[in-house]
């Protein structure tokens, strides 16, 4: 996994959170902006709550994405954060030849919140994803 380094610091932003949640967040991203606050506050704070009410402790997909009886022939985008120390981003160079159709993107300046910290990029890449699922409709 790679080595979590901040390339935005804002610790004026950072003392706005209790500790516990600071460091949560710096664990999280490699860029500490307003915008990222945010995202915590109102996304991964009540996610990790409502989880926590849930009981759920491991997320999984319905199947194995890497150990497919087929290739996955329709369009597929997979996105990496390429600072992201929870999923990393090797792990995707791996299973790229069972989705032939697939968009593999590993996004610089992001951790495991790439779609706050490299926003423009990764609504760009989704909806191209998102013309050829129509396209295959």
């Amino acid at each position: 996994m790679p080595v979590l380094v901040p390339f935005v610091k804002n610790p004026t932003l950072m003392a706005q959170l209790p500790p516990e949640d600071a460091e949560k967040l710096e664990g999280l991203t490699v860029v500490q902006t307003q915008k990222v606050l945010e995202w915590y506050r109102e996304v991964v704070i009540p996610a990790r709550a409502s989880a926590y009410r849930l009981n759920v402790e491991k997320r999984t997909f319905t199947f194995d994405i890497d150990k497919l009886a087929a290739p996955f022939e329709k369009p597929t985008l997979i996105l990496l954060g390429r600072q992201d120390t929870h999923v990393g981003y090797r792990a995707g160079w791996d299973i790229l030849e069972l989705y032939p159709r697939a968009t593999l993107a590993v996004l610089d300046r992001a951790g495991h919140a790439l779609g706050v910290e490299q926003e423009s990029l990764f609504r760009a890449l989704v909806n191209e994803w998102l013309d050829r699922v129509e396209e295959n409709i």
